[in-house]
């Protein structure tokens, strides 16, 4: 069975599926990787969440960062994903590691949306 980490500083089971389990911190959702089988572990936002992830630690909580990349906004943005390649320690992966790793088809390259919008699903992972 799939299951899910919903991190939210005010978890609501009203909210969640019911094969999630809650956790009201970063902590919190770390501990249960001990409890709660898992295969994959995927982050999916915030930005605080992303920045506290990727930042450089002796843990290395991210191995991986998969990314859309938007390469041509049509609309003004006002929330990014922090800068993670600054380090250097991190590497773009070809297309088919992508794929591979997914284990399903993504588009290559840029991919274009009829109002404009360009963007690229992307690869990295941790040297």
């Amino acid at each position: 069975m799939e299951r899910t980490i919903i991190l939210n500083n005010k978890p609501s089971r009203d909210a969640a599926p019911e094969t999630a389990v809650l956790a009201s911190s970063l902590k919190d959702a770390l501990k249960l990787k001990h409890t709660v089988p898992i295969h994959r572990a995927f982050i999916i936002g915030g930005a605080s969440l992303y920045k506290a992830t990727l930042e450089p630690s002796p843990e290395a909580l991210v191995d991986r960062v998969l990314v859309t990349r938007i390469t041509t906004p049509v609309y003004e943005c006002d929330t990014f994903m922090p800068e993670f390649r600054t380090e250097g320690k991190w590497k773009q992966e070809l297309h088919q590691v992508l794929v591979d790793w997914v284990g399903f088809d993504v588009p290559a390259g840029v991919q274009k949306q009829k109002d404009g919008t360009e963007y690229e699903f992307q690869l990295w992972t941790r040297q």
